[in-house]
């Protein structure tokens, strides 16, 4: 068993002045392992397999944590922590000018070789045809061909061995393989099964690509047509419920690659046909080389010479049993497929988390603007079961945050949070920050930062807040605060405040640059930035405010209830007039 390991740490006080700590922590990205899987309330019966069947059970009930092991702490799927030794850039340097150039040009031919006997095997054959029946007949000594020139292609890789453990269903119409680690966890499923996968129907007509969707016999997609999905799924299910030859078909529930540290949600869309599946379980056994491919890691030549350059690589396969999908599982394709991550999962020994391919999306978005891409990978499907928050929501939010991180650690201080609010340190700045600092570290993280807007946005007493807040910019009841009104309050709540920076913050808040603002100018702007809400929180009198219990309610160390928690729906535009 390959035991995952947790990535990330943590550190304590010190650092830029008083307000950086010494050991930064980056967000490893995530909820905590005990709050995780109150995400996942949708996948809700436990499993049960039995070695010497090929069965499965399943148990009415909650999924539980020892069904699928979680580790304490925080576990980052998509942190890359491979280094370079001595030892390897000397093997590099001796690789690089001997075997890699060969291997190389054999690889080349090999594809080239794949392709002509896949392009044989589907000559004269419709997309209509390779859709309704299986390949057969002498066409599938072309198969066999390919197939065996692609294991000539992986030994070439490195790959010499091929290890593998459990028995290989032949019958099975789905294959569920995890975790997804790189481009080249397909090469070994299609020596092993030469399995049909679903694809984008113009890569059907890509040169020698195309050929060998050709010859799986994928299921072609048509982005163009709304009903194409529905096709899909109708597919899938014919074929494997059909009697006839068919491929299986291939899919990597997680649609990203990871580090295989963990394994992330598994999307529901590959379960939905209600289909007998065989999870296959996917481990590289690497010493001096990770080849993950993920946002934080190497590019994909980078890998591909790496990988090149190994004396030896080894991947370990194991077939775990059917999976039947119980009554309950058949129409709750997300229950359907977290009982079966929980499955490789337990055969890896390694957790299970909610983060999804859209952390995947968001730590590509923070290298883009030169943030921490670790710092941005939030475990997302767990704040959007609980808060509602959409991959756009997000991707808005980072901006902000990363802007407001202006030494790009990964992590704000109440200094950047401060010129993030455009205010002075004060006592109501202060409390505003505690209230998103969940953990108490001086610091803010990406993660603490989202919880704390979207339980800003989420207050039933929020309008309550806002009124009372911008009364005190308005104590005569006229309905607007003049540019002066505003520079004259900010410089009473914030003595070290310069007028210049009052009138800056002013600006900001008068979008439609008409000299004034109204309540609904105010309350557009606060919903825009909800952070801002915190800050007048502490404004309001009436409102005694009890930092432990705030902690309490947004720290995932004790859990989400979403119970508790209204949809996020935050307002980007003011639209319309006062009347």
């Amino acid at each position: 068993m390959a035991t995952g390991g947790s990535a990330g740490g943590g550190g304590s006080g010190g650092g830029r002045g008083a307000q950086k700590r010494k050991g930064k922590r980056h967000a490893a990205g995530g909820l905590s392992s005990s709050s995780s899987s109150s995400a996942s309330a949708s996948a809700s019966a436990s499993v049960s397999v039995s070695s010497s069947s090929t069965h499965v059970e399943v148990r009415a009930g909650t999924l539980k944590h020892d069904d699928a092991k979680r580790v304490p702490g925080k576990v980052n799927p998509f942190l890359y922590t491979g280094k370079s030794s001595v030892y390897e850039k000397i093997k590099l340097t001796f690789m690089t000018v001997t075997f890699f150039p060969v291997r190389l040009i054999l690889i080349l031919l090999s594809l080239v070789f794949i392709s002509m006997f896949c392009w044989l095997a589907t000559v004269g054959l419709s997309r209509d045809r390779l859709a309704s029946q299986p390949i057969a007949g002498c066409r599938r000594v072309f198969l066999v061909i390919a197939q065996y020139i692609l294991r000539f292609a992986i030994f070439v890789a490195g790959f010499y061995w091929i290890s593998t453990s459990g028995k290989r269903s032949k019958k099975v119409g789905l294959v569920a393989c995890g975790p997804h680690t790189n481009f080249l966890d397909p090469a070994f499923m299609y020596w092993l099964y030469w399995p049909s996968g679903v694809s984008a129907a113009e890569n059907a007509r890509v040169c020698f690509v195309g050929a060998i969707i050709r010859a799986s016999q994928a299921i072609l997609v048509d982005r163009g047509d709304p009903e194409s999905r529905r096709a899909v799924m109708d597919q899938i299910r014919m074929r494997a419920e059909s009697d006839e030859p068919w491929p299986a078909t291939l899919l990597f529930p997680e649609g990203t690659c990871t580090t295989g540290n963990a394994l992330i949600t598994f999307k529901a869309g590959a379960f939905v046909p209600g289909v007998p599946v065989q999870p296959v379980a996917l481990k590289y056994q690497f010493s001096h080389f990770d080849p993950s491919w993920v946002p934080t890691g190497p590019g994909k030549a980078y890998l591909f010479w790496r990988i090149l350059c190994q004396f030896v690589n080894r991947v370990h396969i194991t077939y775990l049993p059917v999976y039947s999908p119980s009554r309950e599982e058949k129409s709750n394709a997300k229950l359907f497929g977290a009982n079966v991550r929980a499955v490789i999962a337990n055969e890896l020994g390694v957790p299970v988390t909610e983060h999804t391919y859209a952390d995947n999306v968001l730590a590509n978005a923070a290298i883009r603007r030169k943030f921490p891409p670790e710092a941005a990978v939030v475990e997302f499907g767990a704040l959007h079961q609980v808060y509602n928050y959409s991959l756009d929501d997000v991707k808005l939010l980072l901006d902000r945050f990363a802007a407001a991180d202006t030494d790009g650690d990964g992590l704000v201080s109440e200094v950047e949070f401060a010129e993030l609010l455009g205010l002075e340190l004060s006592e109501p700045v202060s409390l505003a920050f505690q209230m998103f600092d969940t953990d108490s570290s001086g610091l803010i993280d990406f993660r603490e930062w989202l919880i704390g807007i979207a339980l800003a946005n989420n207050q039933s007493d929020r309008e309550e807040v806002l009124s009372f807040a911008f009364q005190l910019f308005d104590p005569h009841g006229k309905g607007r605060i003049s540019r002066e009104r505003f520079v004259s309050f900010i410089g009473s709540v914030f003595p070290a405040m310069t007028g210049e920076s009052a009138a800056a913050l002013f600006d900001r808040v008068d979008a439609r640059q008409r000299g004034y603002l109204s309540f609904k100018d105010f309350k557009a702007f606060a919903g825009a930035h909800p952070e801002y809400y915190h800050v007048f929180l502490q404004w309001n009198a009436g409102h005694e405010v009890d930092i432990d219990e705030w902690r309490t309610r947004a720290s995932v160390e004790y859990g989400f209830n979403s119970d508790e928690v209204s949809t996020y729906s935050p307002s980007y535009e003011y639209e319309g007039d006062e009347s």
